[in-house]
């Protein structure tokens, strides 16, 4: 009978080292998938962080290249009035010349 007792609490003790370490790889098995789940999820928000960060810089190369294409054809503006006025100076001096050489 004692035996009988002694047998059984080894078989419990047997079951129960099972159930411990059943539960540990459970435990592990969470904690890697967990681990794994994290991981996952954050390399796509890094990666959709990437894309909006991409997109705006594009945005901002494209307005700051507009910017750039006004700002060139205002000087190119500019610039062609100052040769008309140029021009026009230029005339107006030849002109004075000749009045003054024919009178």
């Amino acid at each position: 009978m004692v035996s009988d007792t002694i047998k059984a609490i080894h078989e419990v003790e047997l079951e129960a080292d099972k159930i411990i370490a059943d539960g540990k790889a459970s435990e592990l098995e969470l904690i890697e998938r967990t681990k794994s789940e994290s991981s996952s999820k954050c390399e796509q928000e890094i990666s959709q962080a990437k894309s909006e960060s991409d997109g705006r810089i594009k945005a901002a190369q494209q307005e700051a290249e507009e910017q750039r294409k006004e700002s060139l054809k205002g000087l190119e503006s500019e610039l062609e009035e100052l040769r008309q006025d140029a021009k026009s100076k230029e005339k107006n001096a030849i002109q004075k010349i000749i009045d003054a050489v024919v009178s």
